[in-house]
């Protein structure tokens, strides 16, 4: 029953759309079944929502890793995708009316324009380099955050008395089980 509907959830967030409030209102129905069981008094609770916490975190990680190969595809993509969309006259356009959706989202990176003035004798770039580094850091940062700024699974949430959580309450450490050597780390690094 319960079980069942918690597995649903979880093989949804495998195709749900690469956006934080829908993995939040997944994650927020998971822990509402969690918190039943948890009012129902069930017996072994924390061990079995830590698996199923795993569980969550390996779904979530292959959403992660997704999204990173699909931001750096948009950055290195990103000049020819400008240049077409220009000689066509015509705005991309992000929504997806199929109910199907891409595993690592859709990464729209902002463009950015630099202007190369000469200044007595000396060549400057407007916005600096360093300002435009810093801006799409920002910018994989904030997409990476979408998933590794989830809260994770709790057991205990209506449990009376002080208790202190010793596990971590984000899905931030999802960044350190990423791949080795994705295809993706050859464009990050340069940013890093």
């Amino acid at each position: 029953a319960i079980e069942e509907r918690i597995d649903v959830e979880v093989r949804a967030l495998e195709t749900c759309a690469y956006k934080k409030e829908t993995f939040r209102q997944i994650l927020d129905q998971i822990q509402k079944y969690v918190d039943q069981l948890n009012l129902q008094s069930y017996t072994n609770l924390n061990t079995w929502v830590l698996n199923l916490d795993k569980r969550v975190g390996e779904k979530l990680a292959q959403r992660l890793i997704a999204g990173m190969k699909a931001w750096h595809v948009a950055l290195i993509n990103y000049s020819n995708e400008m240049a077409t969309r220009d000689r066509a006259g015509t705005e991309h356009n992000d929504d997806d009316h199929t109910g199907f959706f891409k595993p690592g989202g859709e990464p729209n990176i902002p463009s950015q324009v630099h202007d190369v003035v000469i200044v007595n004798q000396e060549i400057q770039v407007h916005p600096p380099i360093d300002k435009a580094r810093a801006t799409l850091k920002n910018h994989l940062k904030g997409y990476v955050s979408t998933i590794c700024g989830l809260s994770t699974l709790q057991s205990t949430r209506y449990t009376v008395g002080i208790e202190v959580n010793s596990g971590e309450s984000t899905h931030r450490n999802l960044l350190t089980k990423k791949e080795k050597s994705t295809d993706c780390d050859s464009a990050l690094i340069p940013l890093l």
